[in-house]
């Protein structure tokens, strides 16, 4: 199963793993989240088509980072038809997430969890 799990937790950097276990960080800011998928996905050799299934680090990391994260995946889950989920930090690891994906149906969609109160404004 090709995953991607992705993790907004860091300011200023997306970190994304997928279930080979390669991990990459891009010193990107929160809106370049697609531009670093993009290129994840080039620098192994696949494209959107081959994900089976996403993953999102909740709990963690800024209001906004942990917002685009979820609508990034959402999205993606929906266009592909691959099932989502999200994770907490005590189960961020590729053995949980893939049985839990495997577990999970397609239609079914996460929403944000955030490590405090958000500040807008």
């Amino acid at each position: 199963m090709y995953i991607l799990m992705i993790d907004p937790s860091v300011r200023d950097n997306i970190t994304i793993t997928d279930a080979v276990g390669v991990t990459k960080t891009y010193p990107y800011k929160n809106r370049d989240m697609l531009v670093a998928v993009d290129e994840f996905l080039t620098e192994q050799e696949k494209t959107p088509k081959e994900i089976e299934g996403m993953a999102v680090l909740l709990g963690v990391g800024s209001f906004t980072a942990t917002r685009l994260a979820v609508t990034l995946v959402n999205t993606w889950g929906y266009v592909l038809n691959i099932p989502v989920i999200g994770v907490r930090e005590a189960d961020w690891h590729k053995e949980y997430i893939e049985k839990e994906l495997q577990q999970t149906s397609v239609g079914q969609y996460i929403h944000a969890k955030y490590s405090g109160v958000p500040h807008i404004g």
